[in-house]
Parts: C-alpha cells; structure tokens; sequence
C-alpha cells in the first residue's frame, strides 16, 4: 500500500468561523489549533501546510479559568 503525500494542487483551504463568547479559552485553542494544522482532513501530511483558515469572534468575552 502506498502512503499518501498531499501536493499543493491538491489542497483545499476553508474558512473556519468559532463563536468564542463564554467558552473556555484552552478548548477554543485546541479546536482552532486542530484546523490550522489540517489534522481534521483526511489528507493530513506534517510536513506540509494543508491547514484551514480561522476566524475568532467574541474573544472579549472568552472564560478564563
């Protein structure tokens, strides 16, 4: 079986919107530091960027515990 090795045409970057108001703020790190590294696809590699795009909102009103 051969191993998958992603290439750049053959990645697709998304958009990630997280809602942070009241939420703590080690779990809003680990969700959104999971997109940006692109563990949550299928065609993960570790040496090469397939990660996604993400956007905080209301971090003003994150918990802080």
């Amino acid at each position: 079986m051969r191993t998958y090795v992603a290439t750049p045409k053959t990645i697709d970057s998304k958009w990630h919107v997280i809602d942070a108001e009241g939420q703590v703020l080690g779990r809003i790190a680990t969700v959104a530091a999971k997109l940006l590294q692109g563990k949550h696809k299928p065609t993960y590699t570790p040496f090469i960027d397939v990660g996604d795009f993400v956007i905080v909102v209301n971090a003003a009103t994150v918990k802080l515990s």
